[in-house]
């Protein structure tokens, strides 16, 4: 199946080859999804980096607890 120059120049307005403006169409999405895939990738490592350091934060608070109940428990001794 082909592109008819004439037609595609009567229909659209354009003139040039609309086998070179269809590949830099396809290009350019190409190009745009390949960063919103890079994006979506970006923003799900930063997330498990959060989730990480949350999770880090949240035991050492639990630790602190324990340490100072353990140490209370013993002065009351």
């Amino acid at each position: 199946m082909g592109i008819d120059p004439r037609l595609y120049e009567k229909l659209s307005g354009r003139s040039g080859d609309p086998y070179k403006r269809l590949g830099e169409a396809l290009a350019q999405d190409a190009k745009s999804s390949y960063e919103r895939r890079a994006q979506k990738d970006k923003s799900i490592a930063q997330r498990r980096l959060e989730a990480k350091f949350k999770a880090k934060w949240i035991a050492s608070i639990i630790f602190a607890i324990v340490a100072l109940i353990v140490v209370i428990a013993a002065a009351v001794r």
